[in-house]
C-alpha cells in the first residue's frame, strides 16, 4: 500500500466529517445529510484496514450509523424524529467509539511523531465534544446549549480539516520520496538528462 493511496484515503474521511460535523439546514432540510458522510468514510475503510488491522471493525458500526442518520433525515422531512432514549443512547455511544477508533487509527498513519501527537489531542477533544453533545440530545430543551455546541462541532471541522489536510500532504511528500530513492542510479541520471534536454529545447524569448 503505498502513501499517495492512503493520502486519498484521509481525505475521503476528511470530506466524509465535512456531511458529519457541518450542518446546512433549509427549512429543516439538511443540505449536508450525515448518512453521505458515513458513506465516504466507509469507502476509505478498505484502505485505512489495510495499513491499521482494527479498521476493520469500523465498518458493521459506520454502517449501523450511516442508516440511523439515513432514517433520521427522512423522518426530519415530514417532521418527525424518534424519541426513544435508550436507541439515542446506543447510537451515541457507537457514534462515540467509531469517532475514536478512527481517527486513532488515522493517526497512527503518519510516521511524524508532531503530526500524530496533535491528530490524538484532536481525536481526544472530538470524542469530549461529542459526547456533550449527546448530553443534549437527550435535553432538546436545552435550545443554546445544542447551539453552543454546534458551533464548537464546526471548530472541530476546521481542525480536522487542517490537521487532516497537513498529514495527506506529508504522506504524498513520503510517496515522492520513497519513489525517488526507488530509482536505480541510470534512471536516476536518465530523468536529470531527460530534465536538462527538455529546459534546453525550451524556446527563448
Amino acid at each position: 500500500m503505498d502513501n499517495k493511496t492512503l493520502a486519498q484515503a484521509v481525505r475521503k474521511v476528511l470530506k466524509g466529517y465535512l456531511f458529519i460535523f457541518v450542518s446546512i439546514n433549509l427549512l429543516g432540510f439538511d443540505l449536508l445529510p450525515d448518512f453521505i458522510g458515513y458513506i465516504m468514510i466507509l469507502s476509505a475503510l478498505p484502505v485505512i484496514s489495510e495499513k491499521e488491522k482494527s479498521a476493520k471493525l469500523l465498518k458493521p458500526i459506520g454502517t449501523v450509523l450511516g442508516i440511523w442518520s439515513l432514517l433520521e433525515w427522512i423522518l426530519k422531512i415530514g417532521y418527525a424524529q424518534i424519541n426513544i432514549k435508550i436507541v439515542l443512547i446506543l447510537i451515541s455511544v457507537l457514534g462515540i467509539y467509531f469517532d475514536y477508533q478512527l481517527i486513532t487509527n488515522i493517526s497512527e498513519l503518519a510516521s511524524d511523531s508532531k503530526i500524530k501527537r496533535r491528530i490524538r489531542i484532536l481525536r481526544d477533544t472530538v470524542v469530549i465534544t461529542h459526547t456533550v453533545a449527546s448530553i443534549f440530545v437527550m435535553f432538546p430543551k436545552l435550545v443554546y446549549a445544542a447551539l453552543a455546541v454546534g458551533i464548537v462541532q464546526f471548530i472541530m471541522f476546521i481542525w480536522i480539516l487542517i490537521e487532516f489536510r497537513r498529514l495527506a500532504k506529508a504522506l504524498e511528500n513520503e510517496d515522492a520520496e520513497n519513489k525517488e530513492s526507488a530509482l536505480s542510479p541510470e534512471e536516476n541520471e536518465n530523468q536529470t538528462d531527460s530534465i536538462i534536454n527538455e529546459e534546453t529545447n525550451e524556446p527563448k524569448d
